[in-house]
């Protein structure tokens, strides 16, 4: 294997259905007629460039929340150990636990970099009042707490939601995690703040936790916490296409996404779709031996038109 896709469907949110969305987009991807791969940015065929399996769904626990993770840290370990990139299809944003545990257990404490997309920092402090490991709880923090990553192994990418805090922020000032606030990207550009993060990024070993509210309720209407002001689907597109060509990604899963919450036109999970399909085209190109963040098949930027 190259890469297994795997749900781990979890329930521990007051919005319901994320339980549903690893099996729901199986329904999605049999509902596109697609079957067959072509990315129009690689002017690859990545279904023949590599294999790709459904690896089904780990368990879920559906009272016990660490039971719940642990049970899908072993599975997502399993395929690491097997040599493939899990790719998560989430339950909530706790998924995160168990990713971490399975890539602590496979590479060992501080020997990779999170990248964590969302809205909201997912810091909560330690009073319990979002529990543990709910889809607003604290992963990070905790991860960083018992000597997982260092602060400088966190990147937060396209923050600005609407309930976080000061304490919330002193933590991430003080324990020197690396954060990309959507004001930032505003203010200099979604470009100049995109190539700003590739560069930081640069020769770091890669874990990718999407939480789908990262991108506009306008893209993605079926998520659990939706924020305005958030990325398009071409700009979530391009980072990840990014990261995926410059860096070794060794895991990536999304989260957050509930059917029950998506429109008629299942916008959320085409969206999803799309995601998956773009980075199995850019992990294929990297394995063909293409590093270049920006790369673009020459192709694809020129018409054939006679001059």
């Amino acid at each position: 294997m190259d890469i297994a896709i795997v749900g781990a469907p979890s329930e521990y949110n007051p919005a319901s259905g994320n339980g549903w969305a690893a099996n729901y987009l199986r329904l999605n991807h049999n509902y596109d007629f697609a079957q067959a791969g072509h990315d129009m940015w690689f002017n690859n065929e990545y279904f023949e460039e590599l294999n790709i399996v459904d690896y089904g769904n780990a368990n879920q626990h559906p009272t016990l929340m660490m039971q719940n993770f642990a049970n899908q840290a072993l599975v997502f370990k399993e395929i690491l150990d097997g040599g493939a990139m899990p790719m998560v299809i989430g339950g909530v944003h706790g998924t995160q636990v168990a990713s971490l545990m399975a890539l602590y257990d496979h590479f060992g404490p501080k020997s990779f970099t999170i990248v964590h997309f969302d809205a909201h920092t997912d810091l909560a402090p330690p009073d319990g009042t979002l529990g543990m490991f709910t889809h607003g709880g604290r992963a990070l923090r905790f991860a960083h707490e018992q000597g997982l990553a260092d602060g400088d192994q966190i990147f937060h990418v396209g923050l600005r939601g609407a309930y976080e805090s000061v304490e919330r922020m002193d933590w991430m000032f003080n324990n020197q995690t690396n954060y990309y606030f959507m004001p930032r990207f505003e203010r200099n550009g979604f470009q100049e703040t995109a190539n700003e993060l590739l560069a930081e990024l640069e020769g770091r070993r890669i874990y990718i936790s999407v939480d789908m509210d990262v991108i506009d309720p306008a893209h993605v209407p079926g998520v659990s916490n939706p924020e305005i002001g958030g990325f398009t689907t071409k700009e979530m597109m391009q980072l990840l296409r990014m990261i995926f060509l410059q860096n070794e990604v060794i895991m990536i899963d999304f989260s957050e996404y509930s059917p029950l919450l998506d429109d008629r036109r299942r916008n959320t999970a085409n969206a999803i779709n799309r995601l998956q399909r773009h980075v199995f085209a850019a992990y294929a190109a990297r394995q063909s031996g293409i590093t270049d963040p920006n790369y673009v098949h020459p192709a694809m930027l020129k018409d054939n038109s006679a001059e």
